[in-house]
């Protein structure tokens, strides 16, 4: 029975650490890996290719595939290359106990034993869910779809850290297709079945090897002379149909493709429909991967001991409930997957219960043929894990050039030798191509060349492969992780932000100073390569945390999302009103850094050079200026625990988004490089400079008040660290953010510019949207005005201007397009001030003087 070690904890149940046939299998099992690898070339070339690389680092890999001495293999591989693996069975019959037991022993979580109920069997794949310290998984390795399923459907919470699902077979792939044409594919998938190397290896050449195989084992009868009928002409027919042709089987051939029917005849085979052929059969083999192939018609006419099975995926061919519902009464065991049935009189033979039968009654196909199907799992792994965000939610095929590596990888060990065109025969297969000529695209020579090298949209010769590869070589291993070139000056930085961003002078060249001296401490404090200096930095540069300080709606925020886009670093936006205290609800403040690091890549290099803005700031003040004698775990307490990674400290993160939790594993992140920017709307804080400037300066009254009027909040200019203090921010926080810059309160003409002048602007949207229905949109310059001065009276700033024409427009957008052949629409003041209704110009008036249209619409209202 099942041997089990320790339980460990995870989430509110004990989980196995494996669950098995039995434990002491494993030596026996250890020895056929052995034997196995031998015939796996392509797995263990991965191994020495990748030795030391460790591609699949960090990755959590759930897979469900018939636990195998190859599958063994492929495990043993995955974990080499650094994954972390727990595994499932695809099917209740296929496991072989020794194979699994020898996993286990490893300290791999394996859950499957041979001849699972199907209760169990779904036990056994939700184990592998989450991983130890509850972990989830963030890689699919599936063979069906029903791991993919479970995900899908009782996990979707652990969608988003998904990173691939890599698919085995055609039941899996279609399912998966299913997803993506229903919009429910949340991750991008590889369809591993449709690789050449797979299908035409795995599902003909295995089945060739595997299909009398299992009947042999499983009955010991005489094949030859035999009629046994294949349904489907598939890659799966086609091996099963060879296997029982070698073997002496006069074989039939049912098909409803007439392509497949054409090449089974070609090959040899008669082609009839399955109610004549079941007639004749001593065995019939399904290979069709559908539904209701064999059902209560066909086993009425079957003859006395016809042997059924199927070798197709899953157990949908052969209508095994209706056989149980109707003559389970009559079934009897002769031995494990082979029982007998009396049918009317007739007694007919069905081998592992209509499931997998060379896994069931044998031991799946050879372990050459899996090599090949198990590298380009090995690969497509790889490439999801490292490059998911290169992919849409879709399902993908791995290219031609890897299906080719995939058999290269075999060559040799069947003494395979290849010949190579030659450059005469390269360029006569090139030149066949109507107006191509025949010459490398990176260095445009001809018949200069040695080799030559063609591909879809471009050519490359031995010369320029040679010369890349010793660029590469001696370039660093991984481009992201390298320093950024200082391109952007001040200067730059600044006209990029002029682009976007109406006024705020100052502030613009403050971030701009800022994050040109972040690149170049950058450099700086770069060991491996000084972009500055050809010695050693002997002074310490410090960083220049900044602090932008302005109203609602004066472009704090617009200013960090634009300079997001400006910088080649890291860069994200945090809101300081989530953030609690460690151990309270909320966020703590390693979460920020848990934001930049998924950022980054999930680089951790990538993630100590990125930069942080952090808004709200002002929400994280202390109650009063006095020290608090009871926890403020939102204010004081935040910007205590703000200090060390602003400062410069290792902190640990969680290597997923969310917070830590006891157990889990930590990345360590160094804050020292990393910029801060913060910025808050500080109200209240004009009245606290205005007191300090009353008290302290003679003269205040006249010189400044009389300047400000009733706009107090033009007093931000002169603030201090003691006003910040008196707010409520502690002493060490404004000391670590060095560089305060003010922002201006926006005037009715800034906003004006807002509206109109921006690359993004406000109007300039709406036109854009407008002229997708070919309409001209244009405001009045009253009405402009109207907007600004109203954003003006409800202090709202930039922020407030959307809501106030989207009173407006959304009525106007709601009629537009059931309104006919309109080429122009014109938004008056009256528009905005009484929501009357637009001028709307016709395309037969369109000629008219637009002055006087507008005009007379005035005349009317008024």
């Amino acid at each position: 029975m099942s041997s089990t070690q320790s339980s460990v904890k995870v989430g509110k149940d004990k989980k196995l650490e494996f669950k098995v046939k039995d434990l002491s299998l494993a030596e026996w099992g250890r020895k056929e890996i052995h034997l196995a690898e031998a015939e796996m070339p392509g797995l263990m070339s991965l191994r020495k290719e990748y030795e030391g690389k460790y591609p699949l680092r960090g990755a959590c890999i759930s897979g469900c595939l018939h636990m195998t001495i190859q599958t063994a293999v492929l495990i043993e591989t995955l974990v080499a290359l650094g994954a972390e693996v727990q595994w499932s069975s695809c099917n209740i019959f296929s496991t072989q106990d020794h194979a699994a037991a020898a996993i286990a022993r490893t300290g791999v979580p394996v859950y499957a034993w041979k001849g699972m109920t199907q209760e169990e069997f779904d036990w056994c794949i939700e184990q592998t869910i989450f991983f130890k310290n509850e972990k989830p998984l963030n890689m699919i390795l599936d063979d069906g779809g029903d791991l993919t399923a479970l995900v899908f459907e009782k996990y979707p919470e652990l969608v988003s850290g998904i990173r691939g699902i890599s698919e085995e077979t055609t039941t899996g792939v279609l399912r998966l297709f299913e997803h993506e044409k229903n919009g429910t594919l949340h991750v991008p998938a590889i369809n591993i079945n449709d690789s050449v190397t797979k299908s035409k290896f795995d599902n003909k050449y295995g089945c060739k090897e595997s299909c009398v195989d299992a009947i042999r084992r499983a009955t010991d009868i005489m094949l030859a002379g035999k009629i046994g009928v294949v349904a489907g002409y598939g890659d799966v027919g086609k091996g099963s149909a060879q296997s029982l042709s070698h073997a002496g089987v006069r074989v039939i051939v049912t098909e409803i493709d007439p392509i497949c029917a054409l090449q089974a005849a070609m090959d040899g085979f008669a082609v009839k429909k399955m109610k004549d052929a079941a007639k004749e059969a001593d065995i019939i083999v399904t290979a069709t991967g559908n539904v209701d192939i064999i059902t209560d018609d066909i086993f009425k006419v079957l003859k006395d001991k016809t042997i059924i099975c199927n070798i197709g995926h899953f157990d949908t061919e052969i209508d095994v409930a209706w056989l149980n519902k109707n003559y389970g009464h009559t079934k009897y065991e002769v031995k494990p997957q082979v029982d007998i049935y009396n049918v009317d009189g007739k007694e007919i033979i069905l081998l592992a219960e209509g499931r997998l039968v060379n896994l069931g009654c044998a031991t799946g196909h050879p372990s050459f043929v899996m090599s090949n199907s198990f590298t380009n799992q090995v690969i497509a792994q790889i490439e999801l894990w490292n490059n998911a965000g290169a992919y849409e939610n879709k399902v993908y095929t791995l290219p031609k050039h890897l299906d080719e590596k995939v058999a290269r990888l075999h060559l040799e060990k069947i003494g395979v030798e290849l010949d190579i065109l030659t450059p005469k025969q390269a360029n006569y297969i090139k030149d066949k191509e109507v107006g191509k000529k025949s010459k490398c695209s990176f260095c445009e020579k001809t018949n200069q060349v040695d080799i030559l090298i063609y591909g879809k949209e471009a050519n490359i010769c031995s010369a320029c492969i040679l010369q890349y590869a010793f660029n590469i070589i001696h370039q660093e291993s991984d481009t992201v992780q390298k320093e950024p070139e200082l391109k952007l000056t001040p200067k730059l930085i600044k006209e990029k932000l002029d682009d976007y961003i109406i006024g705020q002078e100052n502030p613009k060249r403050s971030l701009a100073v800022a994050v040109f001296n972040h690149y170049k401490r950058l450099a700086l404090h770069n060991e491996s390569k000084n972009h500055f200096l050809n010695k050693p930095p002997s002074v310490e540069v410090e960083k220049s945390n900044i602090l932008l300080i302005g109203p609602t709606g004066t472009g704090k925020t617009a200013l960090a999302r634009q300079l997001s886009k400006t910088v080649s670093v890291p860069f994200i936006i945090a809101d300081a009103t989530t953030l609690t205290e460690a151990g309270y609800v909320g966020s703590d403040v390693e979460s920020i850094l848990s934001q930049l690091y998924q950022a980054s890549g999930q680089n951790i290099e990538r993630t100590e050079k990125g930069i942080i803005y952090i808004d709200e700031i002002d929400k994280i003040a202390r109650k009063s200026a006095n020290v608090s004698i009871t926890r403020d775990v939102s204010g004081e307490g935040v910007q205590q625990a703000l200090l060390k990674i602003i400062e410069g400290t290792v902190a640990g993160i969680a290597p997923t988004a969310g917070r830590k939790h006891p157990d889990m594993p930590v990345v360590q992140i160094n804050t020292r490089n990393i910029l801060f920017i913060c910025g808050g709307a500080f109200e209240g804080l004009d009245k606290i400079i205005a007191r300090r400037l009353s008290t302290n300066q003679i003269g205040f009254d006249a010189s400044i008040e009389s300047k400000l009027g009733n706009d107090t909040t033009m007093l931000l200019r002169y603030v201090e660290p003691d006003d910040l203090l008196e707010y409520g921010l502690i002493p060490e926080f404004i000391g670590r953010l060095p560089l305060i810059a003010p922002l201006e309160p926006l005037d009715v003409e800034s906003l004006l510019e807002i509206l109109t002048k921006p690359k993004n602007a406000l109007i300039k949207q709406y036109q854009e949207l407008f002229q997708l229905q070919d309409v001209r949109l244009e405001f009045e310059p009253e009405a402009l005005r109207y907007v600004a001065e109203k954003a003006i009276e409800k202090r709202t700033g930039a922020r407030g201007l959307r809501s106030i024409l989207e009173k407006v427009m959304t009525e106007i957008m709601f009629e537009l397009p059931e309104t006919k052949d309109i080429s122009d629409c014109v938004i008056t003041k009256d528009c905005l001030v009484n929501h009357s209704k637009p001028l709307m110009i016709k395309n037969e008036n369109k000629n008219i003087d637009r002055t006087k249209a507008v005009s007379s619409k005035h005349n009317q209202n008024q």
